[in-house]
């Protein structure tokens, strides 16, 4: 597991040096490497260095002020029919409460693409 870490937090730092995100986000990204490693066992790596990436490009979007369109209703609908939708939402309201933030509805549906993946790979390499 201290070697997965180690890998979310070299690109964290890769997506830093590249000006992609902040020293702020990329703090905050550590501690939700750390925060998911902790509570949950058999995150496949891939599934979490997607998620790690994307949540860190949408924190520095908020952080800027950009937006992003809604996505398709269809694909919106098929999110909230996802078999880990519901823990997915559970786990994001708790990295907002934890990390004391907000995250527009826009970048939260693309997460919750990203955490429902983790949730289903968890236990796969």
């Amino acid at each position: 597991m201290k070697d997965y870490k180690d890998q979310l937090y070299l690109r964290l730092k890769i997506l830093n040096d590249g000006g992609v995100i902040d020293e702020e986000v990329k703090y905050e990204g550590k501690r939700l490497v750390d925060y998911l490693f902790d509570r949950y066992e058999g995150l496949s790596l891939h599934a979490v260095e997607t998620f790690i990436t994307h949540y860190g490009m949408a924190r520095q979007r908020v952080k800027n002020g950009e937006n992003i369109e809604m996505m398709d209703e269809s694909l919106l609908r098929d999110i909230k029919e996802n078999d880990h939708y519901e823990e997915s939402k559970e786990i994001l309201e708790e990295i907002e409460d934890s990390f004391k933030i907000q995250i527009p509805e826009t970048e939260e549906m693309y997460l919750l693409i990203h955490l429902s993946n983790i949730l289903a790979t968890r236990g796969e390499v």
